[in-house]
């Protein structure tokens, strides 16, 4: 499926623009930064809940503007941006407050499935549910979106602008794979970092200082991520074009393919995509 990206596909708010987001950490505090910088919605129109008192005194201080309250208060559309065991609690508290009024909830938690969120909200709640990934935190995040039955295209129209103002965002029709999501994208920036941090060690025992290798991988990842997603070449055309045969590159790329990277990498994607369907069986109501 192809990307929807911020710059290419710009969606109007629909319906009420007040939005809580329940939770004000990292990507919760990134969500409310995204939305305000792409003028998406007015610091005003947001209200961020959050308990700790600390989180509360920094969202106010970092985010002129914006509503930050210690309990929820109740708007039309959510976002869940809570820790998976805190779900439950939040949701009830949620659906204590919201009564019999509309609702649409967005979950960005890991893990917790649509079925769940549903019976912990009031009935007749429009539920969707999104994985982004960390680099969303400067807008240059990748998330899976999927939605449940009772969610119309409007709804859909919504979290998708939700999302691009973390980045980009795919919808997909099948909430099973969003576990293949966090095992690529979600899992996806740590293998990178992970990259980087054996290049930049490599980068010194052959002789480099630490910031001059530093540098020189961050700026060629940096580089080759935007070779992907601006040339509009796909990974094997770009490997091939910086790959002459018998040199340098080449030899490298052996060297990556005898020690089995293409085993590890996908090893590691499923594997990491395993734990996430683990995660929601632990986690998972229980039947009364």
């Amino acid at each position: 499926m192809a990307w929807v990206w911020q710059l290419q596909c710009i969606l109007p708010f629909m319906g009420n623009r007040n939005l809580s987001i329940i939770g004000g950490g990292r990507l919760g505090s990134a969500l409310v930064k995204g939305l305000i910088d792409q003028g998406f919605l007015e610091p005003g129109e947001i209200f961020v809940v959050e308990k700790d008192e600390y989180r509360l005194t920094v969202l106010k201080e970092e985010i002129p503007g914006i509503n930050v309250v210690p309990t929820y208060i109740g708007t039309e559309s959510v976002i869940l941006a809570v820790k998976p065991f805190q779900a439950e609690e939040a949701c009830k508290s949620l659906a204590k407050i919201q009564g019999d009024l509309p609702l649409r909830v967005l979950s960005v938690m890991a893990a917790i499935h649509i079925s769940a969120i549903e019976t912990w909200l009031p009935i007749g709640a429009k539920v969707l549910r999104a994985m982004p990934n960390t680099p969303a935190l400067l807008g240059e995040g990748a998330a899976g979106l999927v939605a449940s039955e009772s969610c119309g295209g409007e709804d859909i129209a919504w979290a998708k602008e939700v999302l691009l103002a973390l980045g980009g965002v795919v919808f997909l029709e099948d909430e099973s794979l969003l576990d293949a999501v966090t095992g690529l994208s979600g899992s996806g920036p740590a293998y990178v970092f992970l990259l980087a941090q054996y290049m930049i060690e490599s980068g010194v025992e052959l002789g480099l200082d630490e910031a001059a290798a530093t540098k020189l991988v961050c700026r060629t990842i940096l580089g080759a991520g935007r070779m992907l997603v601006e040339t509009g070449q796909n990974a094997n055309e770009l490997r091939e074009m910086v790959t002459s045969p018998g040199g340098t590159t080449a030899s490298g790329i052996e060297f990556l393919d005898q020690g089995g990277l293409k085993i590890l990498v996908k090893g590691a994607i499923e594997t990491a995509s395993r734990r996430s369907v683990e995660m929601w069986e632990e986690m998972k109501p229980t039947a009364n």
